[in-house]
């Protein structure tokens, strides 16, 4: 475990050092600070407004309670129902990083402006659906594949999450934004707490198919509610 921490902490200092090396300059806004909670107030009324902002707050919402808790079963799944050794399991948690990493730079390589919302969305379904192939998988090979997918999804939605944002937010508002973003992807824990539950009481693979298919049927309802999430950008 020593070496492991060891590694990620040299690779982190490598990513630190290649944005160190990024220029960019900020441009700077003069404007009074007002009482701090009018701000939020008036950031959240702006969201409200604001129909692609709100969906993609939503969508990370609903991620992040429902789909992405799947990560916390892996284990439990791997060593457990499938009886894997140490080191499969590490293979299989390793195969989200990489189907995450490949499906990012596949999209940042290949996607342009007007297709981002519909790679928000469906990368989001794809995460589900990696998820439920993990819910049912019965060997290494099929958990594999499951983390991979889940992961290429999930750096779909990871890489247009905050591009959105930040594309359709106003300059003056898109800190509280951001801020607002935090709040959605603070659900987190919650969706780490429900699964928990759903699996001491049916089992880490049967948690996994409620959560996902929970999380799948409230993604279709969104993108009804809000249909800009299939549609071009403008």
């Amino acid at each position: 475990m020593g070496g492991t921490y060891l590694l990620a902490t040299l690779l982190y200092i490598v990513s630190f050092l290649s944005l160190w090396s990024l220029c960019y300059r900020a441009e700077v806004q003069t404007r009074l600070a007002g009482n701090v909670f009018a701000n939020i107030v008036d950031g959240f009324r702006y969201i409200r407004r604001r129909r692609l902002i709100l969906a993609t707050l939503s969508i990370t919402a609903l991620n992040n309670l429902f789909v992405f808790s799947y990560a916390t079963m892996v284990t439990p799944i791997a060593q457990g129902t499938l009886s894997l050794s140490e080191a499969l399991n590490g293979i299989v948690v390793v195969c989200e990083g990489a189907g995450s990493f490949l499906g990012a730079h596949i999209v940042a390589a290949t996607a342009r402006h007007a297709q981002f919302a519909r790679i928000y969305f469906y990368g989001s379904c794809m995460s589900g659906v990696g998820a439920l192939i993990l819910a049912g998988a019965g060997s290494f090979w099929s958990s594999a594949a499951a983390m991979l997918i889940a992961g290429a999804g999930t750096g779909c939605f990871a890489l247009m999450q905050s591009t959105l944002l930040v594309l359709k937010a106003d300059p003056a508002t898109r800190s509280r934004v951001m801020g607002a973003l935090s709040v959605a992807i603070s659900s987190g824990p919650l969706g780490t707490l429900q699964i928990g539950v759903l699996a001491q009481w049916l089992g880490p693979q049967p948690a996994i198919l409620v959560s996902a298919v929970l999380g799948l049927g409230l993604l279709a309802a969104t993108s009804v509610l809000w249909p800009e999430l299939r549609r071009r950008l403008g």
